[in-house]
């Protein structure tokens, strides 16, 4: 499967003295995708929130890229390489498609470097190029979804997590996200760790999946054993 890019052991977090996340343990391998599935209030949102540093660990770790980061400042993690992209999320409504992206692409200071890499994400997400002078806040759902995606993956991260990308778009719009995920993975070889309530669509693309409820993790395996969980069929809210 390839070599563990993160892993969470015995992770513990509380919204003051609720908690939120309990006894979490998950690895997620290179190149590969991995999805988190659960239903909402599961804690899929607050464990992004540890891993990238904005809601703090009680006890545990997070390990990435052989490096203990569970005390790191979000920003230090970023400059690691985890990049998270979330429906519509993390962009600037009143500013252009092309000021989005480039803002995203803040730690590449290579003019060269960084139109390379502008053409590079015109090539992958074509209806943000005919939309490079329109305010983000104007844009359909599915375009932010796509813009928002584009912002996190113009620097190439080493993981990208995926926070709902399906979340509120038509099914048309659905299956076009998850061709890019798809894309994004088996032909830049992007590790990517995907949050979803669609459970179809992301045991589809993924390899390997871990259930969360309240926040505990319930189950894991290989995606299509998944498949028939009855933890999917019928979760616990």
């Amino acid at each position: 499967m390839g070599e563990v890019i993160l892993e969470i052991k015995n992770l513990f977090t509380s919204y003051g003295r609720i908690p939120m996340l309990m006894d979490i343990s998950l690895t997620v391998h290179q190149q590969n995708i991995c999805c988190l599935l659960g239903p909402n209030g599961a804690g899929k949102t607050t464990l992004i929130n540890a891993i990238i540093g904005t809601v703090n660990a009680d006890k545990g770790q997070i390990i990435f890229k052989g490096e203990d980061i569970t005390n790191l400042p979000t920003h230090d993690r970023i400059a690691k390489g985890i990049q998270v992209a979330s429906a519509g999320v993390g962009t600037f409504p009143k500013m252009t498609v092309e000021t989005n992206l480039r803002l995203g692409a803040y730690n590449i200071n290579d003019e060269k470097l960084l139109a390379q890499r502008l053409e590079e994400i015109y090539e992958s997400f074509p209806i943000l190029k005919g939309r490079l002078e329109q305010k983000a806040g104007t844009l359909s759902g599915g375009e932010r979804t796509m813009l928002s995606i584009a912002r996190a993956v113009i620097n190439k991260p080493d993981l990208l997590i995926m926070d709902e990308p399906s979340l509120g778009l038509a099914p048309i719009v659905v299956d076009e996200v998850f061709h890019i995920v798809k894309r994004l993975n088996q032909e830049n070889g992007m590790t990517i760790m995907l949050v979803e309530q669609n459970i179809a669509k992301a045991l589809s693309v993924s390899k390997f999946g871990y259930i969360i409820q309240k926040g505990q993790i319930i189950y894991s395996g290989p995606s299509e054993q998944l498949v028939d969980c009855d933890a999917l069929k019928n979760p616990v809210m």
